[in-house]
């Protein structure tokens, strides 16, 4: 062997030492840079679970809060229609079975079908001034009938009751 067969045999074991070592670092950073890059992962998956659990608790209160907004504007509807019904002879309260304008439906009614009857069955009493006056003297026989009943049955009632608390 020559001397530069050994040399060169030598700076082919330092090279390959040094490889050695060099892919020996680099195995290590590889393993450094893959546990970081676990750790990463691992951070973000928390981080995911985390985001998803508040955005659920987030969900959470916005519904309840939608239902309480429902049931508070509810409630003040409730008494804003109250308020704007009360004492206000604008406003008809729908469920009042007396408001104006079924009495006038009533009025109506009764015109329609009670009153004409009664005119034409009267029109032998003389002109329309007469028939009136004979329609409004039956009604206030009428009225003085069923008051006279009605004081009646008032008295026989409370004589009823003085005789059952007696008892």
């Amino acid at each position: 062997r020559t001397q530069y067969d050994t040399a060169y045999i030598h700076q082919i074991h330092v090279d390959y030492r040094q490889l050695e070592d060099e892919l020996k670092t680099l195995k290590e950073h590889k393993n450094l840079v893959h546990n970081q890059k676990e750790a990463i992962i691992v951070t973000l998956k928390e981080d995911v679970k985390r985001l998803q659990a508040e955005r659920d608790e987030r969900d959470k209160q916005i519904a309840d809060l939608k239902a309480d907004k429902d049931e508070l504007q509810s409630k003040l509807s409730k008494v804003a229609g109250e308020k704007m019904l009360d004492k206000n002879p604008q406003i008809a309260d729908l469920s009042d079975s007396r408001r104006p304008q079924k009495l006038v439906e009533m009025i109506s009614i009764l015109y329609d079908n009670k009153w004409t009857d009664a005119f034409e069955k009267s029109e032998d009493k003389g002109d329309e001034k007469q028939i009136c006056i004979y329609l409004l003297d039956i009604f206030k026989e009428c009225w003085n009938y069923c008051k006279e009943t009605c004081e009646q049955q008032t008295k026989i009632l409370e004589q009823n009751l003085l005789l059952a608390s007696e008892n």
